[in-house]
């Protein structure tokens, strides 16, 4: 049994030892020549195996991410991902998901939906594990963070601000949990 449980741990260090950086920015080359794969975050989400680390630089994003895999989100100079007022802005289904470095801004406002500028759900009766959100900047959304079905995740260093003419009815919370056990919350300003 010991020897199964080694091989085991040696299986699964080696297929994340493998994991590769994706560069999203909105011009083919940085000021540091980095060269970039992508210039959409969605499309380099897509792209990516999991354990992938995805660094996206500077520069204004419109766009609905979904990530359904183990990923690292990286921003740098604060991107902002826009949700143009439809949906969740960033939605996970995935555990071992962390985002951080954002302006995460627009989501979708609904009267039936709970919708997010970062929502983590997990399907069924399974939960998402192990996420983290962290020092990120997240404003006029109908619901700041949202998590449901989770454990073990972390929301830290996040500013959270609602929308500019907020009223109960345009507004949810700033950091929802549901369904949730064993969190870390803490530093955050709403």
């Amino acid at each position: 049994m010991r020897t199964f449980l080694i091989v085991l741990l040696m299986l699964y260090s080696i297929g994340w030892s493998f994991a590769s950086t994706i560069v999203v920015c909105q011009t083919s080359v940085l000021p540091n020549g980095l060269v970039c794969t992508f210039n959409d975050i969605q499309k380099a989400i897509n792209y990516a195996k999991p354990g992938d680390t995805i660094k996206v630089y500077g520069g204004f994003y419109k766009e609905n991410i979904f990530i359904d895999k183990p990923l690292t989100l990286l921003g740098f100079n604060l991107p902002v991902i826009d949700g143009n007022h439809k949906g969740d802005v960033i939605k996970s289904t995935s555990s071992d998901v962390r985002i951080e470095g954002f302006v995460i801004e627009n989501s979708g406002r609904s009267d039936i939906q709970d919708l997010a500028g970062i929502k983590f759900i997990a399907p069924d009766t399974k939960y998402v594990e192990n996420c983290t959100i962290a020092n990120n900047i997240i404003k006029d959304n109908f619901f700041g963070i949202w998590i449901g079905n989770a454990k073990g995740c972390v929301i830290k260093n996040n500013i959270i601000k609602g929308p500019l003419n907020p009223s109960e009815v345009l507004s949810g919370n700033g950091i929802h949990l549901w369904h949730c056990k064993h969190m870390l919350v803490a530093n955050n300003i709403i």
